[in-house]
């Protein structure tokens, strides 16, 4: 069975495929569709469990709706600490409320680095552990998406990356200080 597609509510609701995309995507700004016809198309959509084509929709918008997280080492994620379910959790949270994709990436190919991210697949990548090497950090300069890294050395010159680091250091002094 293939997917309901917008010409076959069009041609339930007997409209065009413009007052349908219209209708139900907020498309076709010179398309001028009535209430009664849009409730039909309305009708017609849900009769027809009609979803929207994300593939189609990531084509006509140059948007992909995906975000990744880059986390290198996974391996014993379910025996370690917490941390990386906690984080992936939360960051899924904000992406799906947002109705972002998520996709976990546990390796790249550090010899094309801008291959592996800047493919046209995610819209940007938050990346856990960034490499803190002049050369990896320079290579993200030529990704042509938002990078958000973690526990990274902040060398933001030159570069779009925003950079979340702990100062584990002073948090300890100010732990101490206070017992």
């Amino acid at each position: 069975m293939r997917p309901v597609t917008l010409r076959d509510v069009a041609e339930a609701a007997n409209v065009s495929t413009a007052a349908v995309s219209k209708v139900l995507h907020g498309g076709g700004p010179g398309v001028r569709v009535s209430e009664l016809r849009a409730n039909q198309i309305r009708e017609a959509a849900e009769r027809l469990n009609y979803r929207v084509n994300a593939v189609a929709r990531n084509l006509r918008t140059s948007r992909t709706h995906t975000v990744g997280v880059l986390f290198e080492n996974l391996r014993g994620l379910a025996d370690g600490p917490l941390y990386t379910t906690h984080l992936i959790d939360g960051v899924a949270s904000v992406l799906f409320r947002n109705r972002y994709r998520l996709t976990v990436l546990a390796e790249i190919d550090h010899n094309d680095i801008i291959g592996s991210l800047g493919d046209g697949q995610l819209e940007g990548v938050i990346w856990c552990k960034l490499a803190r090497d002049r050369e990896t950090v320079g290579l993200i300069r030529n990704i042509p998406i938002p990078i958000v890294a973690f526990n990274a050395a902040a060398q933001s010159e030159g570069t779009a990356t925003i950079y979340v680091n702990c100062d584990n250091e002073g948090g300890m002094d100010l732990a101490v200080r206070h017992l």
